[in-house]
């Protein structure tokens, strides 16, 4: 089981003296209150939220579910109609996910068994 907010802390653990950035679907970004520790994730990271097909978001939105301003850039653009959420489920049916993703990013997450229904985002 791996949390964002551990991968987050991980990484500043790593790498002190960079920042980095979480990136994330407005999707994901509406659902961010069911994530693990969403508080702290919070209160701990910066965020890019880009817009999704059908989903459509405000600054104002964003800080009423807990998005620090300061601390988050709302990026409008076109982006293909997929989600990680749907190349999870097809991988955890075992459907193929070629036509959703660059063809290096296939044998990495097989080798590593990313996705599996016992792995959990979030």
């Amino acid at each position: 089981v791996s949390y964002t907010i551990d991968t987050v802390r991980q990484l500043r653990h790593n790498e002190p003296l960079r920042a980095f950035t979480l990136l994330l679907g407005s999707d994901a970004a509406l659902q961010i209150r069911t994530w693990h520790a969403c508080e702290t994730l919070l209160d701990e990271a910066s965020f890019t939220i880009f817009s999704r097909p059908d989903v459509s978001m405000e600054a104002g939105e964003l800080e009423r579910l807990g998005f620090p301003p300061r601390r988050t850039q709302l990026v409008t653009l076109r982006t293909p109609p997929i989600s990680a959420r749907m190349v999870r489920e097809r991988l955890a049916q075992g459907r193929p996910v070629d036509a959703f993703q660059v063809p290096a990013v296939a044998p990495y997450i097989h080798e590593r068994g990313l996705y599996l229904p016992a792995n959990r985002m979030g």
